[in-house]
């Protein structure tokens, strides 16, 4: 995203900081491994739900059975896995985003360049400034653009002289 032309030619110095310090954060300090630990987990977990149900089946059906239990924990495993597993997935990314966007503002200082970048992305993406409920929860990797804006708003600790979240990657 730093790299696009496109981007650097037409953005604001103070927004392409913004934008810099943002992808840093997710580059030099986001840590992937735990949403992968997750979703292994939940669907370790279903996948065992899904084995005690093609064993109660079969103890009904018997061995003539066979391939209706293998489409009935075909079809459990991938449905449950999904509808656990993403929820999981998208609020995690959601909150590493915030987290980008709070470590931009603490790196420059700059509220308001935040602000003017979450107010283009809502004229370009309508839809992005309030989620529906069901879009939040298994689709929307990244906040709504009314929390950004609300976080860009609210969060000033350098004024008060409060801690920074991420102070030590970030000098006064």
């Amino acid at each position: 995203m730093v790299f696009d032309r496109r981007l650097t030619t037409r953005t604001p110095e103070d927004q392409l900081l913004q934008v810099a310090a943002h992808e840093a954060k997710h580059f030099l300090i986001d840590n992937d491994l735990k949403p992968v630990i997750a979703v292994f987990l939940i669907c370790g977990f279903i996948f065992f739900v899904s084995q005690m149900l093609v064993r109660l089946v079969r103890r009904k059906v018997g061995d003539q059975g066979a391939v209706v239990q293998l489409a009935l924990t075909v079809y459990a495993f991938g449905t449950v896995a999904f509808l656990l597993a993403q929820p999981v997935v998208t609020t995690w990314h959601r909150n590493l985003e915030i987290e980008a966007d709070r470590f931009g503002l603490e790196f420059n200082r700059d509220n308001q360049a935040l602000i003017d970048i979450m107010w283009t992305d809502a004229k370009q993406n309508p839809m992005a400034y309030r989620y529906t409920p069901i879009t939040k929860f298994l689709r929307a990797t990244h906040p709504q653009i009314k929390d950004r804006i609300k976080l860009a708003e609210t969060y000033r600790p350098w004024l008060d002289g409060g801690p920074l979240k991420y102070g030590a990657y970030v000098s006064d």
